[in-house]
């Protein structure tokens, strides 16, 4: 079977979609007080079946790196499933020393999902993807199936005992899989020896630290929430979560896909290919991010109404809170895939990790101050400062300018901020009413006012409207040089000269680009671009100025590449040449407004490149020319 690396997103999708299902109908069928204990129980389901020391990935790699029978992995693999049995049989042991019926139902679905470790791991060390993820949809399915059926005809202690029942499903057809793909590997706990444990001991802890980070992302408030407050509030935040979650999809199945593609072109391409990739990715995250956390603000409440079909206003509060914040992870999320590509994972790794102890520590602090809503901002908080830790690390070790990304990702937050706070001023008089119906109709009437408002912001802002509204700003007086009709269109070479992209010629008679070595005019440590050699003036370059349209990405800026002719790419130096900018603008009228991304795109590279020759202290004004 081929290995197929998006279907364990696909799974997760499966599982997801499950979930929107059936949770309002689980929350219907056992009310907001039930419904809260059943969220306690899943958290901690789902937090102890990360306590796995490690072993789930470091076993998968075992198995990867082995061929044939070998009896030290089968002793891993044991040691792998004594691990399992122990964490299980202790949640037993205290699931009936609680005396709950629904809290033992728990106990046996981790007890499952624990011996199931070793299993997985000869599939996932086999790279049965396909086949891990075909098992996780369809006991989702299941489940979710399952749990509908319980909580119509019996409650709490009925769906519970549905979960145990999928779960020692799942386990059953997991080994079939496991055995059928290869029977020579099973699990011997009879063989494990103390040396045998030295597989936790070198690998365990860093892997654990990351399942700890994820159990606290995830869990932790609603824990929280349910010992403080009780497990109302509990279930609220919860079902808000799950939703956030559930939307946020789409964007995991972007970077996810972009993976790949930035592995391969890196491998083609090189740095100069990814600086490029990263610049345009980013640009186009936050052009879509920005406004779907603005609508998801705005219309917390009435999309709680139209999921759950009644109001839940704590739900609706932890969405707002949380939105902004996971919208700022999404946008940020081409460093991930660019530094994983560059064979990175550290920024990644320290970010979740500063995330998750932000976030214990924020949360006690808040509670006091805040109450209920102190868990939220905390979380919100701590998944910022774990994001900007992960983009502010990864640029200082690839020696990537911050600056010019930060002006090329501006005006999509800033009018997405604008068009929240109208959108949220004028909700009151939109048009809303009772039930799913009105629910629908106050998510159209306010997610459609912060998209024209949000557009119309962006337009304002836009450097490509300002240069229609006023073109004597842009293309200033007659060039020393000669007449202005001689300068050309917007995007020729006149244009380009007086911007500062003047068209130097070097010895061997070819253009130059300021910032190489063979332009008259390249920008020095001062940032200043120096005259061309004909006597025209010193240009002046803002990369804030030179995006495209209004959404910052243009016809050449589009996410995955565009079609261009060979001198507009990167040569094997990094290089940009000036060549393809002065080619893209004379390209015609459906080119020109793609010039002053290019242009952008060329200031990025020649200031990255400047940072990685004088390190990042050196790079004083990132990408941002000074005037004469």
């Amino acid at each position: 079977m081929t290995p197929r690396p998006s279907a364990p997103l696909v799974a997760r999708a499966v599982a997801a979609g499950a979930g929107l299902a059936t949770l309002p109908v689980v929350y219907a069928a056992l009310g907001p007080d039930a419904f809260g204990a059943w969220a306690v129980y899943c958290g901690l389901l789902a937090a102890l079946s990360l306590v796995d020391l490690g072993l789930g990935a470091t076993l998968a790699r075992e198995v990867a790196g082995t061929s044939g029978r070998h009896s030290h992995l089968g002793a891993h693999l044991g040691v792998g499933l004594l691990w399992g049995l122990l964490v299980g049989t202790s949640a037993l042991a205290a699931a009936v020393l609680y005396g709950q019926w629904a809290a033992g139902w728990c106990a046996v679905a981790l007890l499952a999902t624990g011996v199931e470790l070793p299993w997985r791991a000869v599939l996932e060390g086999g790279r049965r993807l396909g086949a891990l993820a075909a098992i996780s949809a369809g006991t989702a399915l299941l489940e979710a199936c399952a749990a509908v059926l319980a909580v119509r005809f019996g409650g709490l202690d009925a769906l519970a005992a549905a979960v145990a029942l999928a779960a020692c499903g799942r386990l059953l057809v997991t080994a079939a899989a496991a055995r059928r793909h290869r029977p020579d590997l099973v699990p011997l706990p009879h063989l494990v020896r103390r040396a045998h444990l030295r597989l936790i001991r070198d690998h365990g802890p860093r892997v654990q630290a990351r399942g700890a980070a994820t159990a606290v992302d995830t869990e932790l408030d609603g824990l929280l929430l349910a010992g403080c407050y009780g497990a109302v509030l509990a279930g609220g935040f919860t079902l808000g979560a799950r939703l956030l979650n559930a939307l946020r999809l789409p964007a995991a199945f972007v970077l996810h896909a972009l993976g790949p593609t930035a592995a391969d072109g890196a491998t083609r391409g090189g740095t100069p290919w990814l600086d490029r990739f990263y610049l345009r990715t980013t640009r186009t995250l936050a052009a879509f991010a920005a406004p779907a956390a603005a609508v998801l603000v705005v219309c917390a409440d009435p999309l709680v109404r139209l999921w759950l079909g009644e109001p839940l206003p704590w739900a609706a509060t932890c969405l707002a809170l949380l939105a902004p914040a996971h919208a700022f992870a999404v946008a940020a999320g081409a460093a991930t895939v660019v530094a994983r590509a560059e064979g990175r994972p550290g920024p990644a790794t320290r970010g979740g990790l500063l995330s998750a102890a932000l976030n214990v520590a924020l949360t006690g602090a808040l509670l006091g101050l805040l109450g209920p809503a102190g868990v939220p901002v905390a979380t919100a908080l701590a998944v910022v400062s774990g994001t900007a830790h992960l983009v502010g690390r990864f640029h200082r070790e690839t020696g990537r300018p911050l600056g010019p990304v930060l002006r090329a990702t501006w005006r999509p937050a800033f009018a997405a901020g604008v068009a929240g706070a109208v959108a949220w001023c004028a909700a009151g008089h939109l048009p809303d009413a009772a039930g799913r119906g009105g629910a629908a109709l106050a998510i159209a009437c306010r997610g459609g006012l912060v998209l024209v408002v949000f557009l119309a912001v962006l337009a304002a802002l836009s450097p490509s409207l300002r240069a229609v509204l006023s073109p004597a700003r842009h293309r200033g007086p007659a060039h020393h040089g000669g007449p202005a009709d001689e300068r050309g269109p917007v995007g020729g070479p006149g244009f380009a000269r007086d911007r500062g992209f003047a068209r130097h010629r070097g010895t061997a008679g070819r253009p130059g680009l300021p910032g190489s070595p063979g332009a008259a005019g390249s920008t020095g440590p001062g940032g200043r671009v120096g005259a061309a050699s004909g006597g025209g003036p010193t240009g002046y370059l803002d990369p804030a100025e030179l995006l495209g349209t209004a959404a910052g990405f243009g016809t050449a800026g589009r996410l995955g590449g565009t079609r261009r002719s060979a001198p507009d790419r990167a040569d094997a130096s990094g290089r940009y040449s000036a060549d393809g900018l002065a080619a893209t603008g004379r390209a015609g009228p459906g080119h020109a407004r793609s010039v002053p991304t290019e242009r952008f795109e060329a200031a990025y590279l020649s200031a990255a490149r400047r940072a990685r020759q004088t390190g990042w202290g050196g790079f004083a004004g990132d990408a941002r020319q000074e005037r004469p």
